[in-house]
């Protein structure tokens, strides 16, 4: 038959169901079933059930792997075993709107959310939202083991002190919209995984108030902008870059409340506008390892660090490739160290435009000046032991203007080209 239903008595032998099979009541199956989406709403399910999609609303569910199904999705009831699926979704006291290699739709009100996809479960939604998860109350966990491919790939969003922890093992798409969108009110937020982030608007978008945020990536990024970290009121973030990211605008914008932001750059960092933003009312400390360089043209094109607002420090350690210029908003502090064994190329020539207090350049690597350059809104030039400050370039037209003070230490040197 087309559809079955199971409400009283038991059912055992061998029962197919081409649509769909339906387990209520005081129904009890002890048999074999074959169906495209088996329903238990109720009852007693201890038999063997081979389907497309297993939904439980209510009941018991006994099975030593003896349930096979490539979606299955929990609201209510009890589960004693585990069950074969390669998607898995939970929801106790919620609704499950979609759940198939098609999209993934889950949202609940307070007991927490929980998915999961093997690697074998791709999920393509290409009109839609790949996967997607709303909690009030409580927590949102997705663990993704196959692709994710979407208009938006993943967004969950929890209110109320929920905690959104994403985990995704494989390459995860957002064709126009984000690859990764997240957010919650009053709790913590953590991405992390092996999977290459491939958004559209964005890698990795998180809007928080008064919750954390900590995102450490496993491979590369992009997007029009790679990665943008919000949390507003109290929340710290915390950034740990573990694969090339690429954007064809900005790299990385960090926006936080009171508290304060931390990322740390040992992957290269590529971009077409902006590598680095900050707007803070706390402190924000990016420190790079790697190489910051713009994604076309001379080192000039790049916004190596725009702070907006607040106190933004920038540490080149040993090793580490800066190229790009300056820039802030009023009333922002920006302080570039750039450590021994740090390289900086401003560019050919470079115009800084920083608007702001107290603004530092330290220096004990190499720091590259070529052409008319004007570092205006500087206050402060800092050349300490082993700084190079150089404008050798085999010509003697190199020009560089300072607008504070500029402080040589012992140890610390201007190279210059020179036309006897």
């Amino acid at each position: 038959s087309n559809t079955y239903l199971l409400s009283g008595g038991n059912a055992s032998g061998t029962i197919s169901a081409a649509r769909s099979f339906t387990l209520t009541d005081k129904g009890h199956l002890t048999g074999t079933v074959g169906t495209n989406v088996f329903n238990q709403a109720g009852g007693i399910m201890q038999g063997t059930v081979q389907t497309n999609t297993y939904l439980m609303s209510g009941g018991t569910l006994i099975t030593s792997d003896r349930v096979t199904t490539n979606a299955f999705g929990q609201t209510g009831g009890e589960v004693r075993g585990s069950v074969n699926a390669g998607i898995k979704a939970r929801a106790i006291g919620g609704t499950i709107n979609a759940l198939s290699n098609s999209g993934i739709d889950v949202s609940n009100t307070g007991q927490g959310i929980s998915i999961s996809t093997s690697s074998t479960s791709p999920i393509v939604n290409a009109g839609g939202t790949a996967i997607q998860a709303r909690e009030t109350k409580g927590g949102i966990s997705i663990v993704t083991g196959g692709g994710v491919s979407g208009a938006t790939g993943i967004s969950a969003y929890a209110t109320e002190g929920g905690n959104v922890n994403i985990v995704s093992n494989n390459v995860v798409q957002g064709k126009t919209g984000a690859a990764i969108s997240a957010g919650s009110t009053g709790g913590r937020v953590t991405i992390s995984g092996p999977g290459a982030i491939e958004g559209g608007s964005h890698g990795i978008l998180v809007k928080s108030q008064d919750g954390d945020i900590d995102v450490k990536t496993g491979n590369t990024i992009t997007g029009r902008t790679g990665v943008s970290l919000e949390t507003s009121g109290t929340g710290d973030i915390n950034f740990d870059l573990g694969g090339t990211i690429s954007a064809s605008d900005t790299a990385i914008s960090l926006k936080g409340g009171a508290t304060n932001s931390h990322a740390i750059l040992d992957h290269d960092v590529i971009a077409g506008k902006t590598a680095l933003r900050s707007e803070n009312q706390g402190l924000t400390t990016f420190d790079n390892y790697a190489t910051i360089r713009p994604a076309s043209g001379g080192s000039e094109k790049l916004t190596l660090l725009d702070n907006v607002a607040g106190k933004a420090v920038l540490n080149n350690h040993s090793g580490g490739i800066l190229q790009g210029v300056l820039s802030s908003g009023a009333g922002a502090e920006t302080i570039v160290n750039n450590m021994g064994g740090g390289i900086w190329d401003t560019g050919n020539p470079a115009v800084f435009s920083l608007n702001g207090a107290n603004d530092m350049i330290q220096n004990s690597g190499l720091i590259k000046v070529s052409g008319d350059t004007k570092f205006n809104g500087l206050e402060t030039f800092e050349n300490r032991a082993g700084g190079d400050l150089n404008l050798v370039n085999n010509k003697v037209t190199d020009r560089l203007a300072i607008s504070g003070d500029y402080v040589g230490h012992a140890g610390s040197s201007i190279s210059l080209d020179v036309d006897f």
